[in-house]
């Protein structure tokens, strides 16, 4: 891959010593992704503090995010698990 994060969600000319200013590719996908898990969700489950699900659904945010950022760099290949 040839940037980890993606690279800049929204490339523009700003740029810093340390790289580019903004989000990542890799936080857009995340923040889309946690967008539409939070749509499905009508309540927290049973048994779970707001913490424990607030973080369960980052974390898959974020994978779903890597897994974009995969298929991104290998468009004709079929999603592996």
């Amino acid at each position: 891959m040839s940037q980890p994060d993606g690279g800049p969600a929204f490339p523009t000319v700003a740029m810093t010593e340390g790289g580019y200013v903004g989000m990542t590719l890799r936080q857009w996908y995340a923040g889309m992704a946690l967008q539409g898990l939070l749509a499905g969700i009508k309540q927290i489950p049973p048994g779970q503090t707001e913490e424990e699900t607030s973080h369960a659904l980052t974390e898959l945010a974020y994978l779903f995010a890597e897994a974009m950022l995969r298929q991104r760099e290998a468009p004709d290949r079929p999603i592996q698990p």
